[in-house]
């Protein structure tokens, strides 16, 4: 069976939502907004949730992608590359000119 909802898995594994939140040392509010995919989180955080529900890294990077969360900030991989920071939004300061 294909998970494609990170809650999914968390309900699979019969995690409640503040368990699991307090498991991987999130707020629950701050889980709800990765859950419904309207925060991206960091590497370190999609890290701790696949050790915490007993997946491959792989697969949230994954999921980030299917999701349109991405993986390019360093990935739940923990490959290397990226810096862990989320991109830049649209209320972030303009680089100088030259």
């Amino acid at each position: 069976m294909e998970i494609r909802h990170l809650r999914e898995w968390r309900l699979k594994r019969g995690y409640g939502l503040r368990e699991f939140a307090r498991l991987v040392d999130l707020s629950p509010n701050t889980l709800v907004e990765l859950e419904a995919g309207r925060s991206r989180g960091y590497g370190r955080t999609w890290r701790k949730v696949a050790a915490a529900l007993g997946i491959e890294p792989e697969q949230i990077a994954e999921y980030r992608t299917a999701t349109g969360l991405g993986a390019g900030d360093g990935g739940a991989a923990g490959a290397g590359g990226g810096s862990g920071s989320p991109a830049p939004g649209p209320d972030s300061p303009a680089e100088p000119q030259a």
